[in-house]
C-alpha cells in the first residue's frame, strides 16, 4: 500500500512539476515481484525489447481487468491532447498506465542491459503485459494480450510493430 501512496504522490508531483517546468517523466522504477511459490504448471515469460530504449523498461504481467481502467487513462488523454497536443498527453498518461498495470500486476520485471527479462512462476491464465517507453522522439506503450498454458514457457518480443499506441514527439 505504501508503494501505491508513493506512486499516487509521485504522479500528482510530476503533474505539477510538468505544468510548471515544462518536462516530463517516466514513471519510477518499482520492485521487481514474482510469484510466491512455484506451482507443478507454473510457466515462465521471456520478454525482450528490440527497436526502443531496452535496458530497465519495467513489465508488467497483469490482469486482464486492467484493458478497461487502461482505456479510461486514454480517454482523459485524448481531451488533453486537445490542449497539450497528443505526445504530451501521451506522456502524462504513461504515468497513469504504469500506476494501472502495477495495481493489477500479477508479476513485474525490469529489462536488464541486453534488452530482456524472465517472468517466473507465471500460473496458466489470461493476462496482459504492459511496458511503456519514451525516447528523444516518441513515446508509447505495449499492452499485449498473453495466455499461459500448463508450464508451457512464452517468449514475447517487444517491438514498433506491436505496440498498442505510438505517438511521434510534437515538433
Amino acid at each position: 500500500m505504501k508503494d501505491i501512496l508513493t506512486a499516487a504522490a509521485l504522479a500528482v508531483l510530476l503533474i505539477t512539476s510538468h505544468s510548471a517546468y515544462g518536462a516530463y517523466t517516466v514513471p519510477v522504477k518499482m520492485p521487481e515481484q514474482q510469484a510466491a511459490a512455484p506451482d507443478a504448471a507454473a510457466a515462465e515469460i521471456t520478454v525482450a525489447v528490440s527497436g526502443a530504449p531496452a535496458a530497465g523498461l519495467q513489465i508488467y504481467l497483469c490482469r486482464e481487468t486492467v484493458k478497461t481502467k487502461m482505456a479510461r487513462v486514454r480517454k482523459t488523454g485524448g481531451i488533453l491532447a486537445k490542449s497539450l497536443g497528443a505526445y504530451r498527453a501521451l506522456l502524462n498518461d504513461l504515468v497513469f498506465l504504469a500506476g494501472r498495470a502495477e495495481s493489477d500486476a500479477v508479476l513485474t520485471a525490469s529489462t536488464g542491459s541486453g534488452g530482456t527479462c524472465t517472468l517466473k512462476n507465471v500460473p496458466p491464465g489470461s493476462y496482459l503485459l504492459y511496458a511503456g517507453y519514451q525516447d528523444s522522439a516518441a513515446a508509447g506503450y505495449w499492452l499485449l494480450p498473453l495466455t499461459v498454458k500448463g508450464s508451457e514457457g512464452l517468449r514475447v518480443e517487444l517491438t514498433g510493430r506491436n505496440m498498442h499506441e505510438r505517438i511521434t514527439k510534437d515538433r
